[in-house]
């Protein structure tokens, strides 16, 4: 009977052991995790800015994307026009203006871009979302209407990893789930109490994860659903919410003269090399390899930054 009680507990002694040494293990390793994430990123402005003839012809843009390649994508709202830009903001291709059917739009007010450089706007006076190839040809549109049970005016849009477009409408705040390859649509969201509640909600992203941030600048918070429909939860923020991005892991935010960046909840400082000051009258921002470009309501209109963990000069 001795023997059998002692061997009953060293396995238990054994369990505990196991567990302390694995946790001691784990223990560097978190904490090396935590010290991964950069305190700081200092971004670093490109040596370029659109042409003054260029600038002189914006009419509210509106919106601004940037691809794999680093070419720039406006919407050129009040011109109602889409335009594409290289990497040293010459204009390279742009649709034809003001209209209602292929390439012709009715203030575009957002667009998105997939890595396979197709292009999607909201048209929003048209209610539509439009689709172009990379050089801004048409492919297809598909009217909000026709997606749900109501005429709606298209504020924003993302395209998750998975092909799903998200659409951010107007009229009640809805968020509709397009599956383009299914053809198929799925609604979520709208004007109800509570903090799911998108009622002045104006600008929506998602992250490659699925998690999708809708900003909502009147309540100065960022509301976040799964992309499945399910409302997670409500941050607040000392900061009204204009425009925001996702990539990479981190969450850019903007308000009309404030730049803030989030990583697992935790917020990271900015700094700007020579500037040292953040750009005023913020209208949208888009990150993308390592690049942040910021488009303001005033000439020069689109300012572009390098980032970096390192305060050390970076070589564009």
């Amino acid at each position: 009977m001795i023997a059998s009680n002692r061997s009953a507990k060293f396995p238990r002694l054994g369990f505990y052991l196991f567990w302390a040494a694995l946790l001691t293990a784990l223990k560097p390793a978190v904490t090396a995790d935590k010290a991964s994430k950069p305190a700081v990123i200092w971004l670093f402005p490109a040596p370029v800015q659109i042409p003054t003839e260029t600038a002189a012809e914006l009419r509210r843009p509106n919106a601004v994307e940037i691809d794999d390649d680093g070419n720039i994508y406006l919407a050129d709202t009040g011109n109602n026009r889409l335009l594409k830009l290289d990497r040293n903001l010459q204009i390279i291709a742009k649709t034809s203006g003001w209209g209602s059917e292929r390439d012709l739009l009715n203030t575009p007010l957002d667009i998105t871009i997939d890595s396979g450089l197709n292009l999607f706007a909201a048209d929003y006076l048209n209610g539509r979302i439009v689709r172009f190839d990379g050089n801004l040809n048409f492919l297809w549109e598909v009217k909000i209407n026709l997606l749900h049970d109501a005429w709606d005016y298209p504020l924003s849009l993302a395209l998750s990893s998975w092909g799903e477009l998200f659409i951010l409408e107007e009229s009640a705040g809805n968020v509709i789930q397009l599956h383009p390859a299914a053809n198929t649509a799925s609604v979520f969201g709208g004007f109800k109490p509570g903090q799911a509640n998108l009622t002045g909600a104006k600008r929506l992203t998602i992250s490659d994860d699925g998690k999708l941030y809708i900003a909502n600048p009147e309540d100065k918070s960022v509301i976040t659903y799964d992309r499945y429909g399910n409302f997670l939860r409500n941050v607040e923020l000392n900061l009204p919410v204009q425009s925001l991005d996702s990539e990479g892991g981190f969450l850019w935010l903007a308000g009309s003269d404030q730049l803030a960046c989030l990583r697992g909840g935790d917020f990271i400082e900015i700094k700007f090399i020579e500037s040292g000051v953040c750009p005023t009258e913020i209208v949208d921002i888009a990150a993308n390899m390592g690049i942040l470009t910021v488009l303001t309501a005033e000439s020069p209109f689109l300012l572009v930054y390098r980032l970096s963990r390192s305060p050390s000069r970076v070589v564009w």
